[in-house]
C-alpha cells in the first residue's frame, strides 16, 4: 500500500471532498488498509456526500476491527485487551453495538454477511 494515497484520501476527507475520498478508501480497502475499511464506515454512518446507510458503516467497522485484531496477532501472537474491549486502531465493540441499536435483526445479519464477504477477499 502506498502511504501517499492514504494521506490523499484523508486530506480529501478533512477537505469535504467525499466522493475523491470515498473513492481512495474503497481502493485502499481493497488492498487490506485498516484504516480505510474503518473511513468507509465513517462516510457511510455519517452520510458524507451519499445517503447514511447504517448497514454498510457497520459491515466496514466490523472488517476494520477484525484486520486490526489479525494485524495485532500476527505482529505479537497474542491479543489480550478484555478490559477496554478496542482494537488498535480504535474501532470498538461498543461502536458496532450502538449502530446494531438503530437497526433490525434482518439488517445486522445483512452487516454480518457482508462484512465476512469483504473479509474473504482478504484471505479470512
Amino acid at each position: 500500500m502506498d502511504e501517499s494515497n492514504l494521506e490523499e484520501g484523508r486530506k480529501a476527507y478533512n477537505d469535504g471532498n467525499y466522493e475523491r475520498a470515498l473513492q481512495i478508501f474503497k481502493t485502499l480497502a481493497e488492498q487490506g488498509e485498516i484504516e480505510a475499511y474503518g473511513r468507509l464506515g465513517e462516510i457511510y454512518r455519517d452520510g458524507l456526500g451519499l445517503p447514511k446507510d447504517l448497514v454498510l458503516a457497520t459491515a466496514h467497522f466490523r472488517v476494520a476491527a477484525q484486520l486490526d485484531v489479525c494485524k495485532f496477532m500476527d505482529e505479537y501472537d497474542e491479543y489480550v485487551d478484555r478490559e477496554e474491549d478496542t482494537y488498535n486502531f480504535g474501532y470498538t465493540n461498543n461502536e458496532i453495538d450502538l449502530l446494531e441499536k438503530q437497526m433490525t435483526p434482518a439488517e445486522i445479519a445483512e452487516t454480518k454477511k457482508l462484512a465476512m464477504k469483504l473479509l474473504e477477499g482478504h484471505g479470512y
